[in-house]
Parts: structure tokens; sequence; C-alpha cells
């Protein structure tokens, strides 16, 4: 399944467009600017390593004291203005790309099995099948699956190598633990021909802490002048409205900003050699769960004012996120996924993060890929808009109600590419589906899935698999 394309025609048509309007005033974004500002300066973010507050201290801007640090306006508008030259965020639209890019779940734990009916934990070989199926979609990013049949202290490694093996374009994004498994996972994907980033390190805790362990790696490469290319720091801020945030909107953005910013700039002070990350990603509480309520009304509605805040501050997009709450592919989670791209798409957003994955980075479901794509291919088609062609309707009536029919009039063959013909989704009427047998929709995603999967035959270059090969050799000399 590929996202449906016009024609020549189609796409040179005149169009009536729709997009959603409205939202945070320029009286408003100021005083979140001020807000997360004052955060910086007066509240500080709290970091657990004495090591990194004493260099930090050594920082023009900087000052430490009771274990946290405070950023003055001057340094803060510095983070804005590195932010804005080079944002590694994974989430982010591609500029002038005009067709959606989609990438996985950030390491799903577990993955659904339809037949069965039932999560179970991850395997090397579901992370082979996924890459494969993320592949066919010309995905990239981060490996959707983490395999938990591997020894934990090879688990990067080995995912990183099946995602190369396995794809054009996945892999990257993995996390590291020290600076050997860094320095190998860095290699690793360059012997696989990959960009970057390759390794990521999220620091941001919500509220306003970031974290020691991770800034005390960077630092340590600085020292040993050992920082291999691919490595970002930062954040990803997740703020948590009413439970690790303020509830009310102004705080809770401000307070994400201010963690964003503190994120990427302390990363790139401690060590200029590595790549920065920035964004807000935000989330909202469900009071009687006690958990993090993805997609939800308010959860889509921050989503819109945090692309209106990055857009204002750094001039870049935020993509958007197949987010739900659903544990299966059910009508919650197809509510929540459908609500979540539509209103990302109409916003602006080209680039779709979390693909078949439900709820929080648990679990992947193949045939949930599948479904996604479909919801996806639908928003697209709303972001298209109306063909609009000013042919006399008289005369396209009258010619029609000769022939009793409008099926083979001359504007219904025009325009008949303009009707948006779904790859999953059927329309026949129940009759018909009955006299099928009553497929079901899971069923026959699943099974979508697994044709996708079996037809991609990429393989990577002999010289390639015997690089990676060797470096798994290193990584278990040098990290088990």
């Amino acid at each position: 399944m590929r996202l449906t394309r016009c024609g020549s025609r189609c796409e040179e048509m005149e169009r009536i467009q729709y997009k959603i309007s409205g939202g945070l005033s320029p009286e408003a974004i100021e005083r979140i600017a001020a807000d997360a500002f004052a955060l910086l300066e007066s509240v500080g973010v709290r970091i657990d390593n004495d090591d990194v507050l004493a260099e930090l201290s050594r920082r023009q801007g900087v000052s430490v004291r009771e274990g946290r640090a405070f950023y003055g306006p001057e340094l803060v508008e510095r983070f804005i203005e590195w932010v804005q030259k080079d944002n590694a965020e994974y989430m982010l639209n591609i500029p002038g790309r005009d067709a959606p890019l989609v990438r996985g779940p950030f390491l799903c734990t577990r993955v659904w099995e339809q037949q069965a009916g039932r999560a179970r934990m991850a395997k090397v070989e579901d992370l082979a099948r996924a890459s494969r199926l993320m592949d066919s979609f010309d995905a990239e990013g981060v490996p959707a699956v983490h395999p938990q049949d591997v020894d934990s202290r090879l688990r990067q490694v080995v995912t990183a190598k099946v995602a190369y093996e396995n794809s054009r374009a996945m892999g990257g994004f993995m996390l590291a633990g020290s600076v050997d498994e860094a320095e190998i996972l860095c290699r690793m994907g360059q012997a696989a021909g990959r960009c970057g980033v390759h390794v990521c390190l999220q620091i941001p805790h919500s509220p306003l802490r970031l974290d020691g362990p991770s800034l005390g790696i960077i630092l340590d490469m600085a020292r040993a002048r050992r920082t291999p290319a691919g490595v970002a720091v930062g954040g990803g801020a997740m703020p948590l409205a009413g439970a690790a945030a303020p509830l009310l909107p102004p705080g809770f953005l401000a307070q994400g900003l201010a963690e964003a910013l503190a994120a990427y700039g302390t990363g790139k002070l401690l060590n200029e050699k590595v790549r920065g990350y920035c964004s807000v990603f935000p989330g909202t509480f469900d009071m009687r769960s006690s958990g993090m309520a993805m997609a939800s009304p308010e959860a889509v509605l921050l989503w819109l004012a945090v692309r209106q805040l990055h857009e204002h501050f750094f001039g870049q997009a935020v993509g958007g996120d197949f987010a739900c709450m659903g544990k299966v592919y059910d009508a919650q989670a197809a509510a929540e996924k459908t609500a979540a791209v539509v209103t990302a798409v109409l916003s602006g957003a080209t680039t779709f993060v979390n693909l078949g994955m439900t709820p929080m980075d648990e679990v992947f479901h193949f045939e949930g890929a599948i479904i996604d794509m479909e919801i996806l291919d639908y928003a697209w088609r709303l972001r298209r808009g109306i063909g609009w062609e000013e042919t006399p309707t008289v005369d396209i009536v009258r010619e029609a109600e000769r022939d009793g029919t409008f099926l083979m009039h001359t504007t219904t063959m025009r325009f008949r590419e303009e009707l948006w013909s779904p790859s999953l989704f059927t329309r026949e009427g129940l009759s018909s589906w009955m006299a099928a047998g009553s497929p079901a929709l899971l069923e026959r995603a699943a099974a979508a899935a697994s044709d996708r999967i079996e037809a991609n035959d990429y393989h990577p270059e002999p010289d390639v698999a015997r690089e990676l090969e060797r470096l798994l050799e290193e990584a278990d000399k040098r990290l088990v």
C-alpha cells in the first residue's frame, strides 16, 4: 500500500482547501516565552551529577546552586538560535517535501499476535519482519521493535544491526549507556551508510530535571576527545498536564518550552561536537488511571499549540503522531488515531511517527501499521482539498438527464481520479460483504502486512553485512 497520488490534471486544477485556523494570540505567545525564560533563570533545572554541574558553572550565562543550573536570558536566546540552525528532532517536517514521511514507534518491547489475540515479548525475528514492513512504506528512523531475547548488554547493538540488515532507512536514534557503546553504534550506522542520528540521549524529565548520567556520558566524550559522529542529546520534553506540569495551558507550554531548551542547550554547552534535538511532546494525564492519555481531545489541542510555538520560535514544523491509548486495534484506537492524524495533517504536518503502535511505545502491531497507513491516506486526501472547475452546471445536468446518469459524463470522467480509493477499507453493501464470507478488516490487514514483508527482498551489500557482523563481535568483547 502506498499513499494514492493524482495524475497531472488533478494536481494542476484549482482547489478549495481547508486548514485548521485560530490558536494562540501574539500576546499569549509572548507570555509563554517570558514565563519559559523566567523558569530557566529563577527556578532552573535539577541535574543529579555534581561533575556536570561543576563543568556548567564554568560556562558564561550559567549559575549553579543547590543541585540546579540556572540560565540567563542572553544564553537562552543563544539556545534558540542554535535550535533554529540545527535541530535533529526526528518528528520535524522535512522542508520542501510534498509527500508524507512515516516513522515507527520507539523500540516497542512487545508485538501483537493477531491469531492468538495477545501481546508477547518481542524477538529478533519480529524486529527483522517489522523492519521489512516499515521499509515497504519507505519509512525511516528508530527501529519499531526492541527484541527481548538478546543479552541486555548487546540489545542496542543487535537491534541496530538487524534494522540495518532488513531496511534501507530504519535504524538510528539508539540508546547508549557508555562511550564504548555509543562508538560502536555510530560506527555501525556509518557502515550501513546511514547519515544519523545514530545515538540519541533523551535527557529532560518533568518537572524541570535533566538526566545526570546521560549528560555525564557526553561530558566524558568531550574530555576524552572521543565524541563519535552521530550522537545527539536533548529532548523531547514530555510535560504531563496536571501531574508533572501545570494543568493550565500557559504554564504547561512555558514549562515544556523551558525543558526543551534546557535539554538542547545544556548538552551543547558540555560538548559542542554532539548534535542537539529540541521539541515538546505534550502529554495529558488521566486522573482515574493515573497514567498518560495520548490523543485525548486536550492532547490534540495542545499539539496544535506546540506546532504554533515551534513555528514561531524555531521556524520549523512539528509532524504528527499515530497516538492512541487503545490496547488493541479496536474502535477506540481507530477514533483516537484518526482524530490525531487528521488534525495534524490539517495543521501542516507531513512527518508522522509511531506507525503501528499501541498504546505508548509498548506494542507493535503488524496489521496496525497497515491500518495506520490507510488512516494517513484518508487524511492526506482531505489535505488536497476539493477540485474546482467552472463548467456551466445547467449544461452538465441537461446532458446527464438526457442519458439518465452522470457516470459517463465528460466531467465525471475528468474528475473520477478525485475520488479516494481505499486500499483496505471497504464500501460494498452488507449483502455483498456477507456473500464474500464477512471478511474481518484486521484479518485482511494482517494478510496485507505478511504480503508486503514477503515481497520485500532488501539485503545489504556483502561488504556492509560483513562489517556489521564484525562490529557485533567487537561489541561482544567490549560490552559483555
